[in-house]
């Protein structure tokens, strides 16, 4: 497993375990599937623990032998060294078996007791010793049921919501709210694109079936409610376009932690590539790399000198991704900001802003806020007939394009990480084709063309799994996906240490007259 997700998981266990030690409670549903899922990835529970080898008769920590090294990530098993690790997933382990098993030995089926015997002890139901090369593990009782648990879940992980004729595919979308109408346009344009593909026969025979889980975005256990009413039943086989979920909430974690992949989520990619799980596949740049090509820019309409530069954003969670990513790429470059400011997004004094920020003597403002306090920031300039040049994320202040007067627009340039389809493209023909029959029209153009490419994407990773389709072979064949077209956005690329398929971004402007945005720099690679 690659070192990126082993250093998350064991920063989510850290967590937990603190949470666990302070308050002396139980860890919830979600949080005990995270502890189980880190025992079997890294050995690491709750409470330090050892793994007993027979063979040479020693104690050692059990984080060098953690579970998936042999049974690999599915528990089904595997063969190394002359040694048959045998499948260890609940459903196989519990089913009944009249003759020899596959391990040479004759027993009943296992349940929680013998299993968790066979886990601590080395004996399988019968009383039979395991394989010396089965370590011996002491884990506490809440961590040898939380392995248990995810040994449940493994089954799930491969096969979830896939029948001889039909792939369910699952959506998790807002009910209420200002994403409303974008959610019904991405419904829609889904169901669309699934009954183009059923009626040319599915896929390898399957015919695709879209299933819309709705909450309430303003509550968490809405959210909550939503990803279980998914997942119940028949289940899903991975989810698609999600749009409105918080991006650190407990709806995404219990994603992660049945293992359901999450093709291209419609929300901001809070963090870089490092810190991401490997289910999740985002569309576009994360905040960070963000930052990083806005002070790129500003270095290149600066003839690359080090420019005089203030830089002001909200304190909240998304502002700071790009601070985070600015900071990195102006100390990279030696540019030391002749002011940093930060204001709460419910207390926003513009006049004092812009007194400091005069004070600071800089022509040039890195400006990481939402699109109201960017107006008021231009007009507080106007009024004190002050024009310095503004800089911004476009998914963070974009809504500014409709209220910016036309002189102002002539200051504020933006970076994107989306970018215009390429007109002759036949795909943007069968994109067209798709909105006309499903009547999406206005104004949410990114969404929909977003919507477009994660059904692509999708469409993408069926293909490439033939008859047999398993979760893991899903993220394994998009991981292998090298410069797809989609035809409405530059190509995807994924591999396991990159989980944002469009790297890059536009620098944009805002037209005086129209108030829409048009490119002054074509998309980039980062």
């Amino acid at each position: 497993m690659r070192a990126d997700i082993l250093h998350r998981y064991e920063l989510i266990t850290a967590a937990l375990c603190c949470t666990a030690f302070l308050t002396g409670l139980p860890v919830s549903a979600v949080e005990s599937g995270l502890v189980g899922q880190s025992i079997y990835h890294l050995g690491k529970g709750t409470e330090a623990a050892t793994a007993y080898l027979s063979g040479p008769g020693i104690d050692v920590k059990s984080t060098r032998f953690a579970c998936v090294q042999c049974h690999r990530e599915d528990g089904s098993g595997n063969r190394e060294g002359g040694v048959s690790a045998p499948d260890i997933r609940f459903q196989h382990l519990a089913q009944p078996y009249a003759g020899v098993r596959a391990t040479g030995r004759r027993h009943s089926a296992y349940d929680e007791n013998s299993l968790a015997r066979a886990i601590q002890q080395g004996i399988d139901p019968a009383g039979n010793l395991l394989h010396a090369a089965m370590p011996r593990y002491r884990f506490s009782k809440q961590d040898m049921q939380a392995l248990i648990d995810y040994l449940k879940r493994l089954d799930a992980f491969t096969a979830s919501g896939v029948g001889d004729e039909l792939i369910r595919i699952g959506t998790l979308q807002p009910s209420t709210g200002p994403l409303l109408q974008a959610s019904l346009d991405v419904r829609r344009l889904l169901q669309g694109f699934m009954q183009q593909i059923n009626s040319r026969g599915g896929i390898y025979g399957r015919r695709l079936e879209l299933v819309v889980s709705e909450f309430d975005p303003d509550l968490n256990t809405s959210q909550i409610s939503a990803v279980e009413a998914l997942l119940s039943g028949q289940g899903v086989f991975c989810t698609l376009a999600n749009l409105g979920l918080s991006p650190k909430g407990e709806a995404v974690l219990s994603l992660m932690v049945q293992g359901v992949p999450e093709l291209a989520p419609l929300r901001q990619t809070l963090e870089d590539d490092r810190n991401r799980d490997s289910h999740i596949f985002y569309l576009y740049a994360s905040l960070p790399d963000q930052g990083v090509m806005l002070v790129d820019h500003l270095l290149s309409v600066s003839a690359n000198e080090v420019p005089g530069v203030a830089l002001v954003y909200v304190d909240d969670d998304h502002s700071r991704q790009g601070v985070h990513g600015i900071q990195k790429r102006m100390t990279e470059q030696g540019i030391d900001p002749t002011g940093v400011f930060s204001y709460q997004a419910n207390d926003f004094d513009v006049v004092n802003l812009v007194r400091k920020l005069r004070y600071a003597v800089t022509d040039n403002i890195l400006f990481l806020g939402n699109g109201s306090q960017l107006q008021q920031l231009l007009d507080r300039t106007d009024q004190i007939d002050w024009f310095p040049q503004v800089f911004g994320l476009a998914d963070l202040s974009g809504a500014v394009s409709t209220t910016i007067s036309p002189e102002q627009s002539k200051r504020v340039t933006m970076l994107t990480p989306f970018s215009l389809p390429d007109a002759v493209s036949g795909n943007l023909a069968r994109f067209s084709n798709l909105l006309e029959q499903t009547g999406v029209v206005g104004r949410h153009w990114r969404i929909h063309q977003s919507a477009y490419s994660a059904a692509r994407l999708l469409q993408a990773g069926l293909e490439g799994l033939g008859r047999r389709p398993t979760r893991n072979g899903l993220v394994a064949g998009l991981n292998r996906l090298w410069k797809f077209e989609t035809g409405v956005m530059p190509p995807l690329t994924f591999n396991e240490n990159r989980r944002t398929g469009l790297r890059g971004g536009t620098i944009v402007a805002i037209d005086p007259e129209s108030r829409n945005f048009y490119r002054i720099r074509e998309w980039q690679e980062l």
